[in-house]
């Protein structure tokens, strides 16, 4: 069955992110909303693209650097200049706002039959934020953790050298929940440690997580399309 042009929308990626990359030869369209998401006039536009479409699907991708571990121990450190400090506080600010837009155009989403997803490193402190508590309540996502050296994700882009990166996905895309349940470690190999010089390749989705997150939209939109047809 034909699929009707739907979209997706990365909300806060990078302008050369793998999702877009890999959307090329596909029968639906990404979206990608990089610059001003934490002001009005970054959501009135986003909003503006949802108005255009369909059961949209839209994908956070909302850095969660400030809210490592490690910045938490930096803001506990006497030794770390006020500087640095200020500087983690105000981008946990942005961060907040981030998420408070990201409520707001999840209502719009919602009203068009659209979905979200939203994800972090199992580990870092945001998920206690009350602003992720309310997305998830709000729009009934659930919780799906994975090891990301079942995604691909791997050091120097060689799949002899995986790294685990425990991942939480939060969504309401049923067909994303399916498509990730089971996806962790087997513990049959060796991981190279994601720090150092490895770090910041991890925080882009390898391209086996991206063609995963593709499908599993195509499937909702699918049924969503079956669903619409007489005697179905």
């Amino acid at each position: 069955m034909f699929l009707r042009k739907r979209t997706i929308l990365e909300f806060c990626c990078d302008e050369d992110s793998e999702m877009g990359m890999t959307c090329g030869d596909r029968q639906h369209r990404l979206i990608r909303l990089m610059h001003s998401m934490d002001m009005l006039f970054g959501l009135a536009e986003a909003i503006c693209y949802v108005e255009e479409t369909e059961e949209p699907v839209v994908v956070s991708a909302i850095p969660c650097t400030p809210w490592a571990k490690f910045q938490r121990l930096n803001l506990n450190n006497p030794r770390v200049a006020e500087e640095t400090k200020k500087r983690i506080l105000l981008q946990r600010m942005q961060t907040r706002r981030f998420l408070r837009n990201l409520y707001f155009l999840g209502e719009a989403v919602e009203k068009k039959g659209g979905k979200i997803v939203f994800e972090w490193p199992t580990g870092v402190d945001g998920w206690e934020l009350q602003e992720v508590k309310d997305i998830q309540a709000r729009f009934g996502m659930e919780k799906v953790k994975v090891d990301g050296c079942t995604l691909g994700v791997c050091a120097d882009g060689v799949v002899t050298k995986p790294i685990k990166k425990p991942w939480t996905i939060m969504t309401n895309v049923e067909e994303l929940k399916e498509d990730l349940e089971g996806r962790r470690c087997p513990g049959n190999h060796v991981h190279v440690k994601c720090q150092g010089k490895y770090t910041k390749g991890t925080g882009h989705y390898p391209k086996k997580m991206v063609h995963l997150f593709h499908q599993s939209f195509e499937r909702f939109w699918l049924k969503r399309d079956e669903e619409e047809v007489p005697g179905k």
